[in-house]
């Protein structure tokens, strides 16, 4: 794992030693920056962080502050590491708990511009999330959420007042662009 682009062009991170961590693969993941290259907003949510990889790129391109949410004690433990490693501290703050919680427990003065959601492939609950996030009033208006999932999985056009602006294929994954408005 590496930082593609940005200040931090380059640096090796550190791989996830548990096998249940799926990290996104550097093509998807230049692929995601591409699309949010113009877009990307000053506070950031990496939901469901596992290896902090996709925070810790949009720090290295420009984001002021990332969100870093994960259930896992030894992801979290990861994600700190490798935010050490990048010298990214000062621009994160990490969640140790499920990501209801992790909603819960941000401050409702913090307006995210853009939501990373890469939860497991099979847990299925994009739409309860971004619902959720929604509902907590935690996203700034034209907030972008892009969504990881297996290509064979249709989302809807639709979840709430977030709108599906473009999906992606690339293999057997797929990028789904959501717009708050």
């Amino acid at each position: 794992m590496r930082i593609i682009s940005g200040i931090r062009r380059g640096l090796i991170l550190e791989s996830p030693e548990n096998e249940n961590i799926r990290p996104t693969i550097d093509r998807i993941k230049e692929a995601m920056f591409s699309i949010i290259q113009f877009d990307l907003g000053e506070i950031v949510l990496d939901l469901f962080a596992g290896t902090g990889q996709l925070g810790i790129e949009a720090i290295s391109r420009g984001a002021k502050h990332v969100i870093f949410c994960d259930s896992d004690q030894k992801s979290i433990e990861l994600i700190k590491r490798n935010l050490n490693k990048a010298k990214f501290t000062e621009f994160a703050t990490v969640i140790n708990s499920d990501w209801k919680s992790a909603l819960n427990n941000i401050s409702k003065n913090i307006k995210i511009n853009t939501v990373l959601l890469d939860p497991p492939f099979e847990s299925k609950i994009h739409e309860n999330v971004i619902m959720y996030l929604q509902n907590k009033d935690l996203l700034q208006e034209n907030a972008l959420i892009i969504v990881e999932c297996k290509k064979a999985e249709q989302l809807p056009e639709q979840i709430g007042n977030c709108k599906l602006l473009k999906k992606y294929n690339y293999g057997q994954v797929s990028l789904n662009l959501y717009k708050f408005e």
